[in-house]
């Protein structure tokens, strides 16, 4: 089947060893997530993963390009808090607050509760047809891994950031990351469900 050309992943310096337990832990996240969006270019056709299951319902594109506005809207906050903060030399255990664990109940990969999307990373007729999404995610999941590894370097519990969605919001950037991943991996789950479906057009 057809596949989009994708540029060379992030990788990280294998002599790097990740100090912080919940960063490894979502380190392997990230990297598999990233691995399972390459798939779909190479299983399925870009009309497949353009195909919407109701008027109203997102395509594989679709959930994939929620995922760039999302982190998009991040990813500039992220990396401007993790350097400006200072290092530390033995970060504090990651303890999220009670709202950062509410937050991530909410968006877990565990579908407990059905949100809508904030208009401004809700995909459009356009952008799901979009054959870029795919890089675009892919280029955006370099730099979350980048933050990431960054990240490690500083106290988890006490580099904050806004959201860039609600000025209400403020969370810690282990929280953010946290979130984000879990994020991702919701909306990859549904961009496979999609597959799944009865109407589903063949290759």
């Amino acid at each position: 089947m057809p596949s989009d050309t994708h540029h060379a992943s992030f990788s990280p310096d294998p002599a790097v060893i990740l100090r912080q337990p919940l960063l490894q832990r979502l380190a392997g996240e990230a990297a598999h997530t990233a691995a399972s969006v390459a798939t779909l270019s190479e299983h399925y056709t870009r009309a497949q993963r353009r195909w919407q299951p109701a008027p109203k319902a997102w395509s594989m594109n679709g959930c994939i390009e929620h995922l760039v506005l999302t982190d998009g809207a991040y990813l500039p906050r992220m990396e401007e808090a993790v350097r400006q903060a200072p290092s530390v030399a033995a970060p504090s255990p990651f303890q999220p607050s009670w709202f950062g664990r509410l937050f991530q109940s909410m968006l877990q990969p565990t579908v407990r509760f059905r949100l809508r999307a904030p208009a401004s990373i809700r995909p459009t007729a356009t952008l799901q047809a979009s054959p870029l999404v795919l890089d675009q995610f892919k280029a955006q999941q370099d730099r979350m891994l980048k933050v990431l590894y960054a990240a490690d370097a500083v106290d988890l519990n006490r580099v904050h950031l806004v959201s860039p969605l609600s000025r209400f919001v403020r969370l810690s950037i282990g929280e953010a990351l946290w979130v984000l991943i879990g994020h991702q991996q919701r909306h990859l789950r549904q961009a496979e469900r999609v597959a799944l479906h009865p109407e589903f057009p063949a290759a």
